[in-house]
């Protein structure tokens, strides 16, 4: 897997991909969810706070 992804928006890299996971198949009314595996065959799906997730973009990308 990449370990660095692409700026997709100079002006607002971390709005963008929030965007685009808007519309992924496990968003829920525009919120978006995340996978979380605790172990194996033991997973939550549940949301993740918006502050954290644009952290997260802001160190992954370049």
């Amino acid at each position: 897997l990449p370990l660095v992804a692409p700026v997709l928006d100079v002006q607002d890299n971390a709005g963008r991909y929030l965007e685009l996971m808007r519309v992924d198949k496990k968003a829920e009314a525009g919120d978006i969810r995340f996978v979380l595996i605790h172990s194996q065959g033991n997973a939550t799906l549940g949301p993740a706070d918006e502050a954290i997730v644009r952290q997260v973009i802001a160190q992954s990308c370049r």
